[in-house]
Parts: C-alpha cells; structure tokens; sequence
C-alpha cells in the first residue's frame, strides 16, 4: 500500500472526501449526457417513424378518395366521402383548381384556404405537415387517363412486370363495383 508520500501530485485530492465527490460528480455527468443522447436518438426515431406511418395512412386514404374525385363529385359527394372515412382519420378534402386555388373543400378543415394554397406550393407530395393536432398531406392527382388509354397504367420500368409485352394490359376499365 502506498504511502502518502509516494502518491503522485494530486493523488491526495483524489483520496479526500472531496475529491471522491466530485469524481462522483464527473461520473454522474457522463453518465446523464449519454442518457441525455439516447433519449434524443429514440425521440428522432419515434418521430421518424410516426411520420412514415402517418404518411402510409394518408395514403391509404388518397386511394380511397381518388375514385369519388375522379368522377367530379360535387361538395356533397365529398362530404359523404369525409363521413365514410372519417373513423379511419379523414377529416377534411380540399380539391384545387388548376390555378392552385381551392376549389371546393369537405369536412372539417383547420387550414385556411391561404395555408392549403402555400401547402399545395412548399410541400413535397406525401409529406407530413402539422396543421393544430392533426396532420395534412398534400397530393397532386395525376389527370384521369384519356378515354381509350390502358387501364390500369403500365407498371414502371423495372417493377414486377418488367418483362410483360408492351400493350394494353387484358380486360377494359374497371366497371362501377370494381376496387
């Protein structure tokens, strides 16, 4: 066992009552910035992946509605639409103009057209954005195919029918009950 007068400078402190607090003290720190850290790091995470499923949903419910908007329902078509989905989370359709204005809207909607209109500009297509304690997603529909082109459309290039002859895909339109 060493002797006091052979520790190192400093070695006293360490031994002390004070100098064991404040080791303590150090450890203690270290110890709540890595916890710190990782409760950020799962914070990012859940956050990430709320969006991403929040994000699935939106889309859910864009296939959903996408029949009831392509045949040119009126407001009330809309607000029928909204009731129907309105247990899986829809609450609110808003239709625009092809100037960017807002055309009709259904439901209860929490942004103002001014802020639906900035949305439709500054959001990237499925993307989250918080509007009081829901969430909005924006969607630019395609225009419906002309009277004759294939449906459904072709697959992209390169999915899973990459290898199919080029022409119209067996069978006509969907009828009226078809999904």
């Amino acid at each position: 066992m060493p002797t006091s007068d052979s520790l190192p400078p400093g070695g006293r402190f360490w031994r002390s009552p004070g100098g064991a607090r404040y080791a303590q003290a150090i450890v203690g720190g270290v110890i709540a910035l890595a916890l710190a850290g990782a409760l950020a790091s799962a914070l990012r995470v859940v956050d990430r992946a709320q969006r991403t499923v929040a994000s699935g949903e939106g889309e859910r419910l864009l296939h959903a509605v996408r029949p009831i908007v392509d045949h040119g329902s009126d407001r009330g078509g809309l607000e029928e639409a909204v009731q129907r989905l309105a247990p899986e989370g829809l609450r609110c359709i808003a239709l625009f103009g092809a100037d960017g204005r807002v055309r009709t809207r259904a439901g209860t909607c929490l942004a103002s057209d001014a802020a639906m209109q900035a949305m439709l500009v500054t959001t990237h297509p499925g993307q989250a954005v918080p509007v009081g304690p829901r969430l909005a997603f924006v969607h630019r529909l395609p225009p419906p195919p002309p009277p004759g082109a294939p449906w459904p459309p072709p697959p992209p290039p390169g999915g899973p029918e990459a290898g199919r002859p080029p022409g119209p895909p067996p069978g006509g339109p969907p009828g009226p009950g078809a999904p």
